[in-house]
């Protein structure tokens, strides 16, 4: 039953790659939007904020929480050669040094690789990283505005945005409620805002003297308790070493996103 899920929801991303030529030059910002939508659909998303989790434990995912990097925000890993690792073809680190909202979009982000990237055969591997020169690429910004559609849908959240605005909110107050509707980052919201032409997100950004440390990666350190946590299980040292090997495998350099002083205490998350 759960092997047939599963195949029914690859079914889902397999189609959307047939019916668009496999994504080959496909930038245009109301077609990512329109593919983010065309996935709220086919998953039932009716409700917010959007069960990012959910959508990847159906496609066959686990999620793990891993002390990454800095500027390293999660990695995606496909291939037969982790099943012997981890049990699972399909797995997904985030960095557990940063705020909810933000893993919430990291999940969304590479969800949209495994969408827009991935050619649903040979092995695939990506990581979410904060260096300027990633973050400008075409396919970075296709699935950044992929993420951000998944999670703030555009009238949804242009209806929020209006509405506490009629109601005189102030600046602040604004981003924060929509940060807490979505449940995404402050930085995520501002974001959405601009590139739907609402207000200057960057004007906005700099009234508010917005700055990583005091506003975006302060807030929100607390478990993701709005979903609901299914399994957890220690990761051993050993087993830390062979998910190394095997997505060294496929190309990823773990260097900087292991530490295996810390690999002792490893926690599996699976969210449904």
């Amino acid at each position: 039953m759960e092997k047939k899920r599963e195949r029914r929801a690859m079914c889902v991303f397999d189609r959307l790659r047939q019916e668009n030529n496999y994504f080959k030059d496909f930038s245009d910002s109301n077609e990512i939007e329109r593919i983010a939508g065309e996935v709220r659909h086919q998953f039932e998303l009716l409700d917010y904020p959007t069960p990012i989790a959910h959508i990847l434990d159906k496609v066959g995912f686990k999620i793990y929480k891993e002390n990454l990097s800095a500027n390293i925000s999660g990695v995606i890993g496909v291939s037969d050669s982790l099943i012997e690792a981890r049990g699972c073809k399909r797995i997904m680190l985030i960095n557990a040094y940063e705020n909810r909202g933000h893993q919430r979009f990291t999940m969304a982000h590479e969800l949209g690789h495994y969408i827009f990237d991935y050619d649903g055969k040979s092995d695939f591997a990506d990581e979410y990283s904060l260096d300027k020169e990633r973050l400008t690429s075409e396919t970075e910004i296709r699935v950044n505005r992929f993420a951000a559609a998944l999670l703030m849908p555009k009238d949804i959240f242009t209806d929020k945005y209006r509405f506490f605005s009629l109601l005189g909110y102030k600046k602040e107050m604004i981003v924060n409620e929509l940060s807490n509707i979505f449940d995404v980052s402050e930085t995520a919201i501002l974001r959405r805002i601009g590139e739907l032409g609402l207000e200057d997100g960057i004007k906005w950004k700099d009234d508010l003297g917005f700055t990583k440390k005091t506003f975006g990666f302060a807030d929100k350190l607390i478990p993701m308790n709005l979903i609901e946590e299914k399994k957890i299980a220690r990761i051993s040292k050993k087993e830390m070493k062979s998910i190394q090997r095997y997505l060294s495998n496929i190309g990823i350099i773990l260097q900087n996103l292991f530490h295996s002083k810390l690999g002792v205490r490893k926690f599996l998350y699976l969210f449904f």
